[in-house]
């Protein structure tokens, strides 16, 4: 599985989200063993958003480093 997000996240909240998946799809009968997770982290100067501006310059309603 890859993930493509905003930077920031911090080592826990990647922790969090791994479990989570892994948790998640165990419940479709996914071995654990079986689930690789590749994050693609991408400045958000890098993102062209909400009418092309860069996520840089806008007010995202939400904190990144989590």
């Amino acid at each position: 599985m890859e993930i493509t997000l905003f930077a920031g996240r911090s080592l826990e909240a990647k922790r969090a989200l791994y479990r989570l998946v892994v948790e998640r799809f165990g419940r479709l009968g996914v071995d654990a063993n079986d689930i690789t997770i590749v994050l693609h982290e991408v400045p958000l100067a890098n993102w062209g958003i909400r009418g092309g501006k860069p996520a840089s310059e806008v007010n995202l309603g939400f904190e990144l480093d989590v």
